[in-house]
């Protein structure tokens, strides 16, 4: 969480290059750079409305499986199954190993239901208009903000967002 780089994202669990991201570059980014403690990465989920239709459920969903520990697994079966309706939900939740009687309590209180909307009006305050969108910047010294220094838009290679990186970390550590 002290990590001096921050990597935000904004995607959707039915995007095809979110989806892309996830299995191609994002585990390099992470066992490279969140891994070492230099790059802290959040995550925003970003429903476009009508062409994602499934994707602020899905996100309530992972948010229910952070309460058990397994954001990052559930969040893998969501991006790993084109299947992100409400129905198939409680199978990701079965698959990655959560109680899912608990994970079903969860969904259907929707204590998470207004967190991808907020998202979503905070990527469109950003003017994200596709997914995934990549912010990176430096961690202000408060540890709350981030000042923002590179936009990246789409599901690009390990090496484009590993160029950035290293260019903005050897800046905070000289």
């Amino acid at each position: 969480v002290d990590a001096p780089l921050v990597m935000i994202e904004f995607g959707s669990y039915q995007c095809g290059f979110c989806r892309k991201h996830f299995a191609k570059t994002f585990p390099e980014l992470k066992r490279t750079y969140v891994d070492s403690g230099k790059l802290r990465y959040v995550f925003y989920d970003m429903a476009l409305d009508k062409r994602h239709m499934h994707a602020a459920k899905a996100a309530e969903a992972a948010h229910c499986a952070n309460e058990q520990g397994r954001f990052l697994a559930y969040r893998s079966a969501l991006f790993g199954s084109k299947q992100v309706a409400a129905e198939f939900l409680p199978e990701h939740a079965a698959t990655v190993g959560l109680d899912t009687a608990d994970f079903t309590r969860c969904l259907d209180s929707e204590r998470y239901r207004a967190l991808p909307e907020a998202d979503r009006l905070l990527g469109r305050k950003l003017r994200v208009r596709g997914t995934p969108s990549f912010f990176l910047g430096h961690l202000h010294p408060d540890g709350k903000r981030v000042t923002v220094v590179q936009r990246i838009g789409g599901a690009r290679p390990f090496a484009l967002f590993s160029e950035q990186i290293e260019t903005l970390y050897a800046g905070v550590v000289t």
